[in-house]
């Protein structure tokens, strides 16, 4: 029962409306697990439609194994050759199992014949089988489940409601339901438990992801950067959740300055990769660190890192949430009514504005133009030379409250800084500001 829910059955009975109200005073007044009575509505013959129900049937059937043989022999009908094939041998697994040797191996066979795709898991249990007769063999579910349900969060996903998902340990004890119910709910600490309970983690692929969520809720920073990263150390998919092109690594070039800290506050911890991708290049799991004058990401993406990225990104993705606007580049250099400016990120430009507005770009002009500049320099100096006169310079501020600000993602950002910390910035310089909302 979960210690957060108090039930007086007795009372609940005649109340109950739901199949699901029913599973949980019958689990209380008696015991049991009714997650696949709940989930296939006790009619399994006609309601396991797909390859991962029965790979889910088969993992958490408390049953006999013979009623489950007859279960298998049953649904098998229901499908085509090639999942007969994988239901076959998952057949074979129980008569292995049964010592029924004979069985088994033509269990076997016949899922060779019907699925070739599956004959490399299951040609070493017939080879083992030619040289001893012993059910302790392993059979080819585990092999055969990795292989369809590989780096998925879930082998099956319930169609039901949040409510029922986030209580679902109340009618089993399995660790299925455990995470299921902790990923659907709401508290933190329930959440926290209900995955502590979990006896087999490597089952879930996204498990340590999962709790480094749940202690970035608690802003406990740095244990959710060290669980991020052993998540994507346990499954390098979770290095690229957005894209999916680039597997972890653990190599990301990334550089140390001496305005870095071990005392400054970390005020932000995510996987990059849920929003946007880091490219195989950036670091995907990111603190933003305070310092006085400006927010550091750590790991800090060495200057051939954010090159590389920025190359990559530029085949890979169009529609690129920072990109400034033609219009406002134009008016922007418009405003400066300069022929000459030094115009940093001159990719970033269009080549027929410059034209269009008869602009020149030299490094000696005293009118500068910048685009994101700001946020991969931490040293302003570097950024505004001492010829500089005036200038636009361009940035994106996210919204420091929000966690989920985009901009804390950009994989190509080091360096955030608010408005009030440039402009301190930029009156070491003597300049006088002047902030346009774009």
């Amino acid at each position: 029962m979960d210690n957060n829910i108090k039930i007086d059955v007795n009372l609940l009975e005649k109340f109950v409306q739901t199949d699901f109200q029913n599973f949980v005073i019958k689990s209380e007044k008696h015991g049991g697990d009714f997650l696949l009575e709940f989930i296939f509505k006790n009619d399994f013959e006609n309601n396991i439609k797909t390859l991962n129900e029965v790979l889910f049937l088969f993992k958490y059937f408390n049953g006999s194994k013979e009623k489950l043989l007859k279960l298998l022999a049953s649904i098998r009908k229901n499908f085509p050759d090639d999942i007969q094939g994988i239901i076959y041998s998952l057949i074979g697994d129980i008569y292995l199992k049964l010592s029924n040797f004979s069985a088994a191996i033509s269990s076997y066979k016949k899922a060779i014949e019907l699925n070739k795709d599956i004959s490399n898991f299951i040609k070493p249990v017939l080879d083992d089988l030619k040289t001893r007769l012993d059910p302790n063999i392993d059979g080819v579910f585990e092999e055969i489940l990795n292989y369809y349900t590989k780096h998925k969060e879930l082998i099956l996903t319930i169609d039901t409601n949040e409510v029922e998902l986030k209580y679902l340990n109340l009618i089993s004890s399995t660790d299925y339901a455990k995470y299921a119910a902790s990923i659907n709910c709401n508290d933190i600490d329930r959440k926290l438990r209900l995955l502590n309970e979990i006896k087999n983690k490597d089952e879930f692929p996204f498990y340590y992801y999962r709790l480094a969520k749940i202690y970035e809720e608690k802003e406990d920073f740095e244990k959710a950067f060290s669980i991020h990263i052993k998540a994507c150390e346990e499954n390098h998919k979770i290095a690229d959740l957005k894209l999916g092109m680039y597997e972890y690594d653990g190599f990301y070039p990334n550089s140390t300055y001496t305005f870095m800290k071990n005392s400054d506050k970390i005020v932000w911890c995510r996987n990059i990769s849920e929003k946007l991708s880091g490219f195989g290049i950036i670091h995907p799991i990111r603190i933003w660190k305070k310092t006085e004058n400006f927010y550091y990401a750590y790991p800090y993406p060495a200057n051939d890192a954010i090159k590389i990225a920025r190359k990559r990104r530029k085949k890979l993705i169009k529609d690129w949430p920072f990109k400034i606007s033609d219009e406002i580049i134009f008016n922007s250099l418009a405003e400066l009514n300069e022929n000459s400016i030094y115009i940093i990120e001159n990719e970033e430009v269009p080549e027929y504005l410059l034209k269009e507005l008869e602009i020149n770009n030299s490094k000696e002009s005293s009118a500068l133009f910048s685009i994101n500049t700001i946020h991969v320099e931490h040293d302003f100096s570097k950024i505004i030379p001492s010829h500089i006169q005036k200038g636009v310079i361009i940035y994106f501020e996210p919204n420091f409250d929000d966690k989920d600000d985009i901009i804390f993602f950009n994989p190509e950002f080091r360096i955030i800084r608010s408005t009030s910390q440039i402009k301190k910035e930029l009156t070491k310089f003597s300049f006088r500001t002047k902030k346009y909302q774009l």
